[in-house]
């Protein structure tokens, strides 16, 4: 911190000009241990664009075929489904509230693509995906996702659709930002969301 302080600081000198002071801003080279890191967002799009150069066949074919390729914002942000089959797997989803991978247990069936072997595979596929906005509209898709608070400090009651309970569940929104997965009632979405599962 002091260093940044010093070198705002250093920005600024005051040069004598006819008896008065005149403040002038200077150039300066910031070092690479007071430099920000990268932020998420120019990470992954970073990491998209280094794909596309590296594959550009692969990728061109795959738009051809269909949008699947693209709709990891999505899909990161999909509640983990955990399956009704017997088996306990330990895999990892992305948690968009924390801006992490974390694990969970999957039972070998009935998943969903937010669901990767190894936290490395994860974060690759995921680490930013809460920064971006989902223009998804089918109740299917919305319904799935994690529930999510928004970013101001309101206290409104909310529900949300849990797709491991398969039912609606209370939550308090902060009145601004979020997801689609936030009703105003417990009835609406129920009628959204468990008819669209059941």
């Amino acid at each position: 911190m002091l260093k940044l302080f010093m070198l705002l600081v250093s920005m600024f000198i005051s040069l004598p000009s006819n008896g008065g002071s005149e403040t002038t801003l200077t150039t300066a080279t910031i070092r690479a241990s007071t430099s920000a890191k990268p932020t998420v967002i120019y990470r992954r799009i970073y990491n998209e664009s280094s794909n596309t150069i590296h594959s550009k066949n692969i990728i061109h074919n795959a738009r051809r075929s269909g949008p699947t390729l693209w709709d990891w914002d999505i899909w990161c942000q999909l509640q983990p489904k955990k399956g009704n089959c017997s088996e306990n797997v330990l895999k990892y989803y992305y948690n968009a509230d924390l801006d992490q991978c974390l694990t969970f247990e999957y039972t070998g069936c009935q998943g969903n693509l937010n669901k990767f072997h190894t936290q490395a595979d994860c974060e690759g596929r995921c680490k930013g995906a809460s920064l971006m906005m989902i223009r998804e509209s089918a109740p299917i898709t919305y319904c799935s996702l994690q529930v999510n608070a928004g970013y101001c400090l309101g206290l409104l009651r909310r529900y949300y659709y849990d797709v491991n309970e398969a039912t609606c569940k209370e939550f308090t929104y902060g009145g601004c930002g979020g997801n689609q997965n936030n009703f105003e009632t417990m009835r609406k979405c129920s009628r959204e969301c468990q008819t669209n599962f059941e």
